[in-house]
């Protein structure tokens, strides 16, 4: 009987070492080969818990009033700068009203030229940060002109094509690809201004200079844009001209200008679509609340 029963306590001994040494291999099978599988699973639930709470919208919703008077805002913003005088686009097919009167004007520092009063303060501050920045050569060429001087000026180029063999007809035809006949010239709003680092100086030698290279990557900062970008004269109407800026009457319209590469009327456009856009988006909302 003794016998028997000692067969039966090492039977169940091998059991209970075999129930054993399998949960330890399972164990050991768990750690080392799903562990690569297991870790992620639950990193990965606990992830994207983490980014649910971190990535809730916390900030206020806006009321309707909120975006009504947001969108409103924009409008009346884009109107007054489509209104504004300081984005005024000049030319043979925009030509200035008969009865146009300039500009209250003020004189530039060191120069007999005249500008608009708001055009003349920031030609100011933009030229003494060219001189703050090493620019000691700069003159200002020309400024406003009234409708007499935009007639000579446009005449003396026409007689220098023909000194140089072309027919009238020929000489006013290149002539007007780069100086506006009267009465569609910018010049004459007080808002453009030609500048370079002597009077004699071309549009070609004006880029290879300090002067040029300081106001194409600062101009903006003081309301000027380049008039004539290279790669616009289809838009423009006018050759690229290193030498022209324009006043556009606030530095954010000169920033936006500057950093999308776009000419004035271009911008203008922007302005219309953003104002339209504003527009319908104001529409909808009152349609549906």
């Amino acid at each position: 009987m003794d016998t028997k029963s000692g067969k039966n306590k090492i039977v169940a001994l091998y059991i209970l070492a075999t129930i054993i040494t399998l949960v330890i291999t399972l164990i050991l099978f768990s750690v080392f080969f799903l562990s690569d599988k297991i870790v992620p699973f639950f990193g990965s639930i606990i992830e994207r818990a983490n980014e649910t709470s971190s990535g809730e919208d916390v900030s206020p919703k806006l009321t309707v009033s909120q975006e009504t008077e947001n969108y409103q805002a924009l409008i009346d913003k884009y109107t007054n700068y489509l209104n504004s005088n300081y984005l005024i686009v000049v030319n043979s097919e925009n030509p200035l009203p008969e009865d146009y009167a300039p500009p209250a004007l003020s004189s530039i520092s060191n120069s007999a030229r005249q500008l608009e009063e708001r055009a003349a303060a920031a030609l100011e501050q933009l030229i003494a940060a060219a001189d703050a920045a090493g620019c000691e050569r700069h003159i200002v060429i020309s400024g406003y002109r009234s409708a007499e001087e935009q007639t000579q000026a446009f005449n003396t180029q026409v007689q220098a094509y023909m000194a140089s063999g072309y027919t009238q007809t020929e000489a006013e035809a290149l002539s007007a690809a780069s100086v506006a006949r009267a009465g569609e010239s910018e010049f004459q709003t007080g808002l453009l201004v030609e500048l370079g680092e002597s009077r004699n100086m071309t549009s070609d030698e004006f880029i290879n200079t300090d002067f040029y290279n300081f106001l194409k990557d600062n101009a903006h900062l003081y309301g000027f844009v380049l008039r004539y970008p290279e790669n616009k004269e289809t838009i423009t109407g006018y050759s690229f001209n290193s030498m022209v800026f324009r006043y556009v009457g606030n530095v954010e319209s000169s920033t936006y200008i500057y950093e999308n590469n776009l000419s004035l009327e271009e911008y203008i456009d922007y302005i219309r679509i953003a104002k339209l856009d504003a527009e319908q988006n104001l529409e909808f909302l009152k349609e549906n609340n």
